[in-house]
């Protein structure tokens, strides 16, 4: 970041960072070149402008021209940039731009698979983030000296570019900016260097990106860093040398390499971080056999999914490591009683040993999750991250488990085993429970009733219980429900409104929190409408009572014909009316409406008073307005 007094930036056209430092001095982070300037729209041969008082930047493009020459200047303001995703998936064959433009923006040319001939001038200075990424007929293309920035991705799946010559003025390369395919020229730049067929920082310390199409590649000694992507896609590679002195494998470094002989994989000791993905690889891709992992004394880091290239049967670790161990073929932590990842299974079943207290990491399964089916937990683990469990349709819980975290993600589990000396978890009937029976922890997805009633006793029900299974039509709540798992933010809802079939909502009349009228969900008192049913049809109607209509309680209605919101409603919460090609009759009384409702509308018709909010928000959204 540079930094510039508070006073001296005037009317910025971004928000910014603001700030203090120790004396009370304000400063803020100059994001932009842009000052609080007028700005037109103008069209000239089908390319959209925005001008502004000094300068003009392209914005769309109508794609009725296959040979594009953007002028160098529009209403005597020079064009200088090109838009972010001015020219995508368009169909144009080539572009000459002006003498004076100094970037071309975040993906302006993405996948623009006719795209043969670009001319660039030679006051280019940045070609930022895929901006050319999926040009698949670009054969050659000549970079000017004076290009400062080549962003990540610019030129990947550009599948028929032979060569490319990088400028001695290049400041910053970003990762896998050109595919490894080409063959690239790059000589007397202060801050690269090109030498045993990678692109490397100046000092050598970072392998920036591999070009080698050898079966073998040893990389250099005095590398400390393989860089993100360096080998990304290279199909080529079988056997890869890693020197002591490499301390980093970062993110992505070998994605999708998919020829490397894993058993032959050498890790060194001076190895410190494995980053996310960076042996990582796609779901349609063959992974390779690896039969024991090795990590060294001082291996502190393993990102995400940093192994799913790899079928690893078994983990060891130097046992002077102070992060990591191993049990049983199992990576664990230090203490060995949390697994991180567990080694692949020949078979359907992956058992955890004894002595394991905690299955805790999010890609803890991912070496097995395209063929086994099921989690037999020890007596010993405690604590289950659910969001691991990758196609897992049956469990079995020793009697020791007693947290299950992101519960909501047991979405394909289609039978539960649970110790009978386990004092936390019940089964009834397909459906977990806590076992004091209070807590609905999960209706499983594979039962077939059409109506449930919940059972008395049962006071919270978890988020998203009934999301899996579409059989379940009707819902019936007894006198002791008080807690339905709403969530507010960009998930909002609860375990009702995100049923996928419920058709119907009834409620026991000694319920003290909740009742139902006519299907739907409502607060005691009828103020507050927490759930629609989403599989409702024809037309609802809500009560004349209703003020509120809460977040995600009507997310989406798809078989509904009409809403009748009744006066005297005033607030209308986020997400919802979501997928819905209703007519919504709202009234005038409904002042308080979130600008996260009536998203993917197209098909509906806002009815209300003329000036009102509805038609307001109307045509905030370009939805169909009838005057009532």
């Amino acid at each position: 970041f540079k930094y510039k007094k508070l006073s001296e930036i005037s009317e910025q056209f971004v928000c910014q960072l603001v700030l203090t430092d120790v004396n009370g001095n304000k400063y803020a982070t100059d994001l932009t070149d842009y000052t609080r300037m007028s700005r037109s729209v103008t069209t000239v041969d089908g390319i959209e402008y925005a001008v502004y008082d000094d300068h003009a930047v392209t914005l769309s493009f109508d794609g009725s021209t296959e040979d594009v020459v953007i002028p160098d200047n529009v209403d005597g303001k020079p064009v200088t940039s090109i838009g972010n995703e001015t020219f995508k998936l368009s169909k144009i064959k080539s572009v000459v731009l002006p003498e004076g433009l100094k970037g071309i923006s975040f993906c302006a040319f993405q996948n623009c698979s006719s795209l043969e001939s670009v001319t660039l001038p030679s006051t280019l200075e940045s070609i930022d983030e895929q901006a050319f990424l999926g040009c698949g007929s670009l054969k050659d293309i000549t970079i000017p000296e004076g290009l400062k920035f080549l962003g990540p991705f610019a030129f990947s799946n550009c599948k028929k570019l032979d060569a490319m010559t990088l400028p001695t003025s290049l400041v910053y390369y970003g990762e896998y900016a050109v595919p490894y395919e080409v063959s690239i020229t790059f000589e007397g730049n202060e801050n690269y260097k090109y030498e045993n067929e990678a692109l490397f920082t100046a000092d050598g310390k970072t392998l920036v990106q591999c070009f080698s199409k050898e079966e073998s590649y040893i990389i250099p000694k005095g590398t400390e860093v393989i860089g993100c992507q360096a080998f990304r896609y290279n199909y080529h590679i079988k056997n890869i040398t890693i020197p002591e002195g490499v301390k980093t494998i970062s993110s992505g470094a070998f994605f999708t390499a998919t020829g490397l002989d894993g058993d032959k994989l050498t890790f060194p000791d001076t190895l410190e971080v494995i980053g996310d993905q960076a042996f990582g690889c796609t779901v349609f891709d063959e992974r390779n056999p690896i039969k024991t992992l090795k990590l060294g004394r001082n291996v502190r880091k393993i990102g995400k999914n940093a192994f799913n290239m790899f079928e690893i049967s078994s983990f060891e670790v130097d046992e002077k490591n102070e992060t990591f161990s191993s049990k049983e073929g199992f990576l664990t932590n230090k203490n060995g009683d949390a697994v991180l990842l567990a080694p692949y299974v020949d078979g359907d079943e992956l058992v955890i040993p004894n002595g394991i207290a905690t299955l805790y990491t999010d890609d803890m399964f991912s070496q097995n999750k395209d063929h086994v089916d099921k989690l037999v937990l020890s007596d010993t683990v405690v604590t289950l991250n659910a969001s691991s469990l990758y196609g897992i349709e049956e469990l079995k819980i020793g009697s020791g488990l007693r947290n299950i975290l992101s519960i909501n993600s047991l979405a394909t589990i289609t039978s539960i085993e649970i110790s009978e000396g386990n004092l936390n978890f019940t089964v009834v009937d397909d459906v977990l429970y806590s076992k004091d029976m209070k807590e609905l922890l999960l209706y499983m997805k594979n039962k077939k009733d059409t109506s449930f009633d919940i059972p008395e006793g049962v006071t919270r029900i978890e988020r998203n219980a009934f999301n899996y299974n579409d059989n379940l039509k009707e819902i019936s709540i007894p006198k002791s429900l008080r807690d339905i798992g709403t969530e507010i933010g960009s998930s909002a809802g609860n375990v009702f409104s995100e049923a996928p079939s419920l058709k119907k909502i009834t409620v026991s009349v000694t319920n003290k929190h909740y009742a139902a009228r006519n299907g739907i969900l409502y607060s005691k008192d009828g103020t507050i409408v927490y759930a629609i049913p989403r599989k409702m049809s024809g037309t609802v109607e809500l009560e004349k009572s209703a003020t509120t209509i809460e977040a995600g309680a009507a997310y989406s209605l798809e078989n509904v014909d009409e809403v009748k919101l009744p006066e005297g409603l005033v607030t209308i919460k986020s997400s919802n009316f979501m997928d819905i090609k209703a007519k919504i009759h709202i009234p005038e009384t409904a002042t308080n409406i979130s600008s996260r409702t009536f998203d993917n509308t197209k098909g509906i018709t806002i009815c209300g008073k003329k000036g009102s909010v509805a038609e307001e928000l109307a045509n905030a959204r370009g939805l169909k307005f009838e005057e009532e």
